[in-house]
């Protein structure tokens, strides 16, 4: 199954964890009920300001993005300084590279390579550098 359709199906869940209607997520994240109907049908991809928002109000990120539930404290504890950084080394790459990557095509690399992080402690920077040498 595509991965985007998989992301929105776990917001949905997340939302429906924490009891909370359409309107009243899309408040927490300070988007429109709309936005959020079309990031839960894989319509659209949800920015990292709505992703951090929704996150301050218990909505477990890492799990939406990866489909990895983690404990209670470690939801808390998403490193988002690790998910910006990803997301400007992809950006500096594809620039370096001449590779052309879009938003989406970020944010999905990114879901990637922090579940990497989760599993092995790799320098993910240099993996970054070296898959763009190899596709550019």
């Amino acid at each position: 199954m595509d991965e985007d359709i998989l992301t929105g199906r776990r917001l949905k869940e997340e939302r429906i964890r924490l009891h909370l209607n359409q309107s009243q997520l899309a408040s927490l994240g300070g988007v429109s009920k709309s936005a959020l109907s079309s990031y839960e049908a894989a319509a659209r991809f949800a920015d990292t300001r709505f992703l951090r928002q929704i996150q301050e109000n218990g909505v477990d990120i890492f799990y939406v993005l990866t489909g990895q539930k983690l404990q209670k404290s470690a939801v808390q504890d998403f490193d988002w300084k690790l998910f910006q950084s990803i997301m400007q080394t992809l950006s500096e790459c594809s620039f370096k590279y001449s590779v052309n990557l879009s938003e989406e095509r970020r944010i999905e690399i990114s879901k990637e390579l922090m579940k990497i992080e989760a599993e092995h402690k790799n320098g993910l920077h240099d993996v970054i550098n070296m898959m763009f040498k190899h596709i550019a």
